[in-house]
C-alpha cells in the first residue's frame, strides 16, 4: 500500500470483503450497520459490535470483551481513550509518538513503519536532529540580528563622526572669517581712508560679492578710480580667503557708510548706482549683488534721513 507521497507505507492487500497483510495474514470481514449500531465479522477477530457515542469515541463488544476507544486532537497534542486509560500523543510527519506509554509510538521513514522501541529510539533521534536544526538556526537568526544592529550602530556613529567633524570645521572656518573680518577692520580704522581708496573697496567688494573681479581693472577706469595704490595691494591681501557672502555684504555696507560720512548723501547715492550702472554694462548682476545694494542701503538709510534733515 502507498501512501501520499507513493512510497510503500506497508505490505497489504486490502479489498471489500479481503484483507491479506504481512502481519495479520489472511482475514474475511464483512461489515453491516443495524440502525446505530456497526456489526463487523472477521475470521481472525472474530465479531464486533460498535456505536459512536460523540464525537472522536467509540464504544462496543468483540468477542464478549468491552471496547472503549476515543482520539482527540487539539493542537499538537493528541489525547488517547481506552480500557487501560488516558495516553497523551504527538504527531509529526514520520509518525505518533505516545508520551505516556513509549511503546505505542510508530515511526515511518522511506517507507519502512516501526513500532514500539526501535519507533522510540527513532523518535529521540529525530527530536535531536530537530532541535540541533532549530538551535542552529536561531544561533544563525541571533547572529545575523546581531550584526544586524552591529552595523547599524556603525553607520550611525559614522555619520555622527563626519556630522562632528563637519560642526568643527565649520566652527573652525566661521572663527577664522571671524578674525579675518576683525583684521580688515581694524586695518581700515589704522588707514586714513580716503575718496579713491573707500571707492576703490566698495567696487572691489560689489564685485567679488557677485563673482565678477576680473572686470576690476575695466570698470575702475571707468569710474576712474586708481588700482596701482599702497592700498588697494593691503586691502586685496587682507580680503584673500573671506568666501562668505554674508559677511562680504556686511563688510560692503560698513565700507559704504564710511563713504556717507565723508560725503553727502547725493554724492554717495551717485557713486552706488553709478558703479552698479557701469558694471551692469559689463555683466549680469547677480541675485546677491541686488542683495549687497539693498542691505546696503538699509544699512545706512537712517545715516542718510539725518544728513539729509
Amino acid at each position: 500500500m502507498n501512501n501520499t507521497e507513493g512510497r510503500l507505507k506497508r505490505v497489504e492487500y486490502k479489498g471489500k470483503n479481503l484483507r491479506v497483510s504481512r502481519t495479520g495474514g489472511v482475514a474475511l470481514r464483512h461489515s453491516v450497520k443495524v440502525k446505530s449500531i456497526n456489526v463487523t465479522a472477521n475470521t481472525n477477530q472474530g465479531l464486533r459490535l460498535s456505536k459512536r457515542i460523540s464525537k472522536g469515541t467509540q464504544v462496543g463488544f468483540q468477542n464478549g470483551q468491552f471496547l472503549l476507544r476515543g482520539r482527540y486532537e487539539k493542537g499538537p497534542a493528541i489525547l488517547n481513550l481506552s480500557k487501560s486509560g488516558v495516553t497523551v500523543s504527538s504527531k509529526n510527519k514520520h509518525g505518533t509518538y505516545n508520551w505516556v506509554k513509549p511503546k505505542r509510538s510508530s515511526f515511518t521513514f522511506a517507507g519502512v513503519n516501526v513500532r514500539g522501541k526501535k519507533a522510540v529510539q527513532l523518535h529521540i533521534v529525530y527530536l535531536l536532529m530537530s532541535l540541533l536544526l532549530s538551535t542552529t538556526q536561531l544561533i544563525f537568526t541571533v547572529i545575523v540580528q546581531i550584526l544586524t544592529v552591529l552595523f547599524n550602530v556603525t553607520m550611525y556613529l559614522l555619520q555622527l563622526s563626519t556630522q562632528l567633524v563637519k560642526y568643527l570645521y565649520l566652527l573652525l572656518f566661521k572663527r577664522e572669517e571671524q578674525n579675518r573680518i576683525k583684521t580688515l577692520l581694524i586695518f581700515l580704522e589704522e588707514h586714513d581712508l580716503r575718496q579713491d581708496d573707500l571707492k576703490y573697496a566698495i567696487l572691489y567688494l560689489y564685485l567679488i560679492i557677485g563673482s565678477h573681479e576680473s572686470h576690476l581693472e575695466v570698470i575702475a577706469q571707468e569710474l576712474k578710480i586708481k588700482t596701482n595704490t599702497q592700498f588697494v595691494a593691503e586691502f586685496k591681501n587682507k580680503l584673500s580667503g573671506l568666501e562668505n557672502s554674508t559677511a562680504l555684504i556686511d563688510l560692503f555696507s560698513v565700507v559704504s557708510s564710511e563713504f556717507l560720512k565723508q560725503n553727502c548723501p547725493s554724492v554717495f547715492t551717485d557713486f552706488i548706482f553709478k558703479m552698479d550702472e557701469v558694471s551692469v554694462a559689463h555683466f549680469i548682476r547677480t541675485e546677491i549683488q541686488e542683495t549687497a545694494i539693498v542691505e546696503c542701503m538699509k544699512f545706512n538709510d537712517h545715516e542718510l534721513e539725518s544728513l539729509d534733515a
